[in-house]
């Protein structure tokens, strides 16, 4: 397993574990996926109306800088009210601060009258 693929099966774990209902979508790579979008989304829901996205960009730490191309996808996603992320190596911190963020959305959502 390549050093990126080991941190991609490091978040996915702990997401799987934090959110275990949420549906998992890993886009595909290569000539078949879109250039620059995140290795990783998650899709959880929040209420009856309403869903949290989380988008993942996995780096090993050999190789911690996402290209332009993956940096511009996930300024747009955030734009668009996605969790977006870049992960470097195993670092369960910053996975703790997704995690964190998921939770304060599933919050706010919990509170937020049906429209």
């Amino acid at each position: 397993m390549t050093p990126e693929g080991k941190v991609k099966q490091f978040v996915k774990r702990l997401m799987s574990k934090w959110f275990p209902d949420a549906v998992y979508y890993a886009p595909p790579g290569g000539p078949f996926g879109r250039g620059g979008f995140p290795d990783r989304m998650w899709f959880i829901r929040a209420n009856d109306y309403s869903t949290i996205v989380v988008a993942i960009e996995t780096k090993s730490e050999s190789n911690p800088n996402p290209t332009e191309l993956q940096l511009k996808s996930l300024i747009s996603l955030a734009r668009q009210g996605v969790i977006s992320a870049v992960v470097v190596g195993k670092d369960l911190e910053h996975m703790r601060r997704i995690r964190d963020e998921i939770y304060r959305r599933l919050r706010l959502a919990a509170e937020k009258p049906r429209p």
